[in-house]
């Protein structure tokens, strides 16, 4: 399986070419919006730059240790306006504090209030080497932060990264922080480099990060609308045969196609000649399917056209 790869980004990289690097494999992103209560000065550019390039958006804000949660929490959502993005709210916790129980409070308090207002759980991002010392406090971790998801930062290799496909394999694995018992994000590198990031016109280190699962799953986790975010492979059904629809449902579903076919009612249209040019529903029609499923359908079946 491939996992979504993404990549995360604020005024240290300033000029971002995000069509380059969504054509580069990058299908999600993670951008600052906000520290304290200010903003980060490159929001709005890179925030309008990656839903351009249909990109999967997440907002995060670098909690403060000297500023009220509930403050800080305002500011973020002052910046996010109207456009809260596809992906969760991020809460960056890392900063050094001499007060970790104050820190834990103010967390709690930004938690509550963006989940509140956006009603959406918000993702908790920080290390193993920063949680587990700093946030034991009185002999205990915070029983409210496994309640949340949890974007891990741990980078494996001390010098440039390692290609996406060792951690499919299962060749590094990440530092979990105490809270937690697995991740959902991971940012597995700050060494990264993706076409399309560049500093004075310079390629320029980036953030890697590395979702749990494929894209399709990512789309599903976060709810977020494939006909927003995906450009679709041009393909037309009505140009098909019938077994080619079989083929693309067996591709996309396995042992379960015939099931598929059935609950999408196309089963006795498609095995009656299956040499037939396919005359029935598009798959954007296809009631039964789910806009992830008919994402996964439409590329299948453009392979199939295609030959692949």
């Amino acid at each position: 399986m491939t996992l979504a790869q993404g990549i995360d980004v604020s005024r240290y990289q300033p000029t971002i070419d995000w069509q380059r690097v969504a054509d580069s494999g990058i299908s999600f992103a993670f951008i600052k919006a906000s520290q304290a209560n200010f903003g980060d000065p490159f929001f709005s550019k890179h925030w309008a730059g990656a839903k351009a390039a249909k990109v999967l958006r997440g907002a995060y804000h670098y909690l403060a240790p000297d500023l009220d949660g509930a403050k800080q929490a305002a500011a973020f959502l002052k910046i996010l306006d109207n456009d809260p993005g596809e992906l969760p709210p991020v809460l960056d916790i890392e900063a050094k504090t001499t007060n970790p129980a104050q820190y834990a409070a103010y967390a709690e308090t930004w938690l509550k209030n963006v989940e509140d207002a956006l009603q959406r759980r918000p993702i908790i991002y920080t290390a193993a080497w920063y949680w587990n010392s700093t946030m034991l406090i009185d002999g205990k971790y915070p029983t409210w932060a496994p309640n949340y998801p949890l974007w891990v930062a741990h980078y494996p290799l001390k010098e440039g990264f390692p290609p996406l496909s060792d951690i499919e394999d299962g060749k590094y694995k990440p530092a979990i922080p105490k809270s937690w018992t697995s991740w959902t994000f991971w940012q597995y590198s700050e060494r990264g480099r993706v076409d399309g990031v560049a500093t004075n016109g310079r390629p320029a280190n980036v953030d890697l990060n590395a979702f749990q699962s494929s894209f399709e799953d990512l789309l599903d986790w976060s709810g977020a609308n494939p006909e927003e975010v995906v450009v679709l492979p041009p393909v037309d059904a009505t140009l098909a045969t019938n077994i080619q629809i079989i083929q693309a449902f067996h591709k996309v579903f396995g042992n379960e196609s015939g099931a598929m076919l059935s609950r999408a009612g196309l089963m006795p249209l498609v095995t009656a000649n299956p040499t037939a040019r396919y005359t029935g529903p598009t798959i954007a029609e296809m009631a039964a399917l789910t806009p992830t499923q008919k994402l996964a359908l439409t590329k299948a079946l453009a392979d199939v056209i295609g030959g692949g």
